[in-house]
């Protein structure tokens, strides 16, 4: 018997807002940001990095000063400042919902193979949340 956490039924984060919430906590700790390490920052491509930084200037998260050709310094603005609690926020409470329900299947799991006579249970994976 296998249980997957894929299968969970929780609201997700799309990847543009997790995307959009590292970038602004990136600008917050530190104006001076390129596209190149906008991208490195998060893995993905330069291109996605340049688009997405592009959306949230358009949409008044951030408000860009060109300092040269090469360089831009992005800073938040009253918007990216309300955006970026909120995306933290939703973050949290999508957090909060995985761990409980992790830990309420895992319990499941755990008393039915008990009820089965099964006394060895190993949890495989990486990370914490092995």
């Amino acid at each position: 018997m296998t249980a997957h956490l894929d299968t969970l039924p929780l609201e997700t984060m799309d990847r543009n807002e997790l995307l959009e919430l590292e970038i602004l906590k990136h600008v917050e700790q530190s104006p001076k940001l390129n596209n190149r390490m906008a991208a490195r920052k998060l893995g993905v491509s330069v291109k996605l990095a340049h688009a997405t930084l592009r959306k949230m200037v358009t949409r008044g998260l951030l408000h860009v000063k060109k300092e040269h050709a090469r360089r831009w310094d992005y800073f938040l603005t009253p918007s990216g400042i309300a955006e970026k609690t909120r995306l933290t926020y939703e973050f949290l409470d999508f957090s909060f919902q995985f761990y409980h329900e992790a830990r309420k299947r895992s319990a499941q799991l755990c008393r039915n193979l008990a009820e089965r006579g099964d006394k060895t249970v190993a949890f495989l994976g990486a990370g914490e949340m092995a």
